[in-house]
């Protein structure tokens, strides 16, 4: 941590008031489907029941709520950091920020879209004319 200049603003424990007030409300599922991923257990977390009122899985009935990803989109390979964004058939063709076809390109944040913005599409671009 301190290499990178963190050290003097964070600690190894980190916000540890931050922590324990997340821990109050959120409690660890026993598994969580991530987008591409698919079930991972103990990766995410959930109102503890003292908060369900606030909860929009119980109050809009959000459980068995699921969002299918095109069965060619490579984002699971591609948050593994088995594939590169380039390496999806759907990537910039039609898997745009406008469209997009998995949860790497949904978000600003994702892998394919950050791909996409910072300018690393150009060469994408490049390679499909040659």
């Amino acid at each position: 941590m301190a290499r990178f200049g963190l050290g003097r603003a964070v600690t190894r424990e980190g916000n540890l008031r931050a922590k324990e007030e997340v821990s109050d409300i959120f409690e660890l599922r026993d598994q969580f489907e991530w987008r591409g991923l698919g079930l991972v257990p103990y990766s995410g977390l959930k109102l503890k029941r003292a908060y369900a009122e606030f909860d929009a899985e119980i109050r809009f009935g959000m459980n068995e709520l699921r969002f299918a990803d095109n069965p060619a989109c490579e984002c699971g390979a591609i948050l593994r950091g088995v594939k590169k964004p380039i390496g999806c058939k759907l990537f910039g063709t039609v898997c745009t920020p406008e469209t997009p076809m998995g949860s790497c390109m949904v978000s600003s944040e994702g892998a394919c879209a950050a791909h996409w913005s910072y300018g690393r599409f150009r060469h994408h671009q490049q390679r499909q004319v040659s």
